[in-house]
């Protein structure tokens, strides 16, 4: 009787149980859609950082265009309007530029004093992404 006894003993030792084996899954699960969770959150930060620095890119570039052909380019009307030129665009990407007469001599808005403010406004699938202001100065 005694060996039965040490059978049984030594037979409970040797497995896991059916709670500590759900247990073991459980923490695995926990882990698991905390490690998916993390990866899905820093996929989204890299797609919203990528349209960022593309907006940012075409932005730059329009006003840069518009000061190295102030010459051609440059509007007295009030306001002025600019049509933006782009070169290469990915899809998706709409630019808007909204220009207005500074007026830093004082005698009103009537003339054009050679000083415009540039206003970037870049979209990503209708949304605003990025909005650029600089100052265009007529030579």
């Amino acid at each position: 009787m005694a060996t039965q006894k040490n059978r049984i003993i030594k037979f409970k030792k040797n497995g896991f149980s059916l709670i500590e084996t759900l247990v073991a899954m459980a923490i695995f699960a926990i882990i698991g859609v905390a490690v998916l969770s993390a990866l899905a959150t820093s996929q989204k930060a890299t797609l919203l950082t990528n349209i960022r620095t593309q907006a940012e890119t075409i932005a730059r570039s329009q006003i840069e265009y518009l000061k190295a052909h102030i010459d051609t380019w440059y509007d007295e009307n009030d306001p002025p309007t600019y049509d933006a030129y782009i070169l290469t665009i990915e899809p998706n990407y709409t630019v808007v530029i909204e220009a207005t007469r500074m007026d830093p001599l004082g005698n009103g808005y009537a003339s054009d004093d050679g000083l415009q403010q540039i206003k970037v406004i870049i979209s990503h699938n209708s949304v605003e992404v990025l909005s650029v202001t600089d100052m265009l100065v007529k030579p």
